[in-house]
């Protein structure tokens, strides 16, 4: 089972959940569609709360209902608070759950002060088959959209591979220099390699020798007892 969140559906719980100094809990929309599920808002309820519960007002559901009835999915997501206890179902949990999920099915989710969380989906059963239950799902925040365009074109601009810095003694003792262009191989026979193909082999820039006829970097690798020529 697939099950992702919002990460602004996320982040609006986790808002309430450090709010409030007792329990809280409320409901949300879920889009179910062929074995995977994405939560899709969550919203309050009128509710009483005390330190170890929270009692949502009953009729107060058929308002939520009403209010979103536009809105794509099903409203079908359970979630609560533990303030600062551990996340776990509790005997109430697992009434609601059951109470929500009896006639269908339920997503139930509860979180903490800690930024822990747990997941689980309920379906009732029927004459026909059993009642389901699946817990400690692995539920994932969704990314995408424009914002995570923009995160991955300043990644591209800022990050870059860098370019192996290597001896050239052709410079003199000591000289370093990077390389920049491809030097020409005259020996179109012989396998070249890119510097990162060389150092996935295991071996180092920084023992690189110049050779003069290929004109191009080579590097000894003592396992195979052969010079690797570079390209770069």
């Amino acid at each position: 089972m697939n099950i992702e969140i919002l990460p602004e559906v996320r982040e609006k719980i986790m808002y309430w959940v450090e709010k409030c100094p007792r329990e809280i809990s409320g409901l949300g929309k879920v889009i179910h569609n062929k074995g995977s599920m994405l939560i899709t808002s969550a919203h309050l309820l009128n509710q009483e709360n005390t330190a170890a519960s929270t009692e949502i007002d009953a009729a107060d559901v058929g308002r939520l209902e009403y209010e979103t009835r536009d809105e794509e999915g099903a409203l079908n997501f359970w979630w609560h608070s533990h303030v600062d206890m551990d996340v776990y179902w509790s005997v109430t949990d697992m009434s609601t759950i059951h109470e929500f999920g009896d006639n269908g099915w339920c997503l139930a989710g509860v979180f903490n002060k800690k930024n822990e969380q747990r997941f689980a989906y309920y379906q009732g059963g029927s004459s026909f088959y059993p009642p389901a239950w699946s817990d400690a799902i692995d539920v994932k925040i969704r990314m995408g959209g424009h914002k995570v365009e923009s995160w991955d074109k300043e990644y591209d601009e800022r990050v870059k591979t860098p370019v192996p810095i290597v001896y050239n003694k052709q410079n003199g003792y000591g000289a370093w220099k990077k390389t920049k262009n491809k030097k020409k191989n005259k020996n179109h026979h012989r396998i070249t390699y890119s510097w990162q193909e060389l150092l996935d082999l295991g071996l180092s820039w920084t023992s690189a020798d110049w050779d003069i006829e290929s004109q191009c970097w080579k590097v000894w690798d003592s396992n195979t007892g052969i010079w690797r020529y570079c390209d770069e």
